[in-house]
């Protein structure tokens, strides 16, 4: 995370985002501890045709979203891209 400069990823498993890992929760963990003891609430999911103004509005709760089409993800939106 740290060497590409993420501070916040989103955990998948097989089929469905199951939460998010900050790089704070990390600080001080052994290795041997698994990511799925460690997630975070899962960033919201906003359909990728949301307007601006609709997805500004989402993310005034949390900074950050993952846009989906039909289930499929593509990509995370931040409300620094919005300003």
């Amino acid at each position: 995370m740290k060497q590409k400069g993420y501070t916040q990823i989103p955990i998948i498993d097989e089929t469905s985002i199951t939460g998010s890992i900050i790089i704070t929760d990390l600080i001080g963990e052994d290795e041997e501890t698994r990511v799925n003891d460690l997630l975070s609430e899962s960033f919201p999911l906003v359909p990728i045709h949301t307007s601006v103004a609709t997805a500004k509005m989402m993310l005034k709760e949390g900074n950050k979203a993952i846009l989906v089409k039909k289930n499929n993800r593509y990509g995370i939106v931040t409300s620094q891209d919005l300003l």
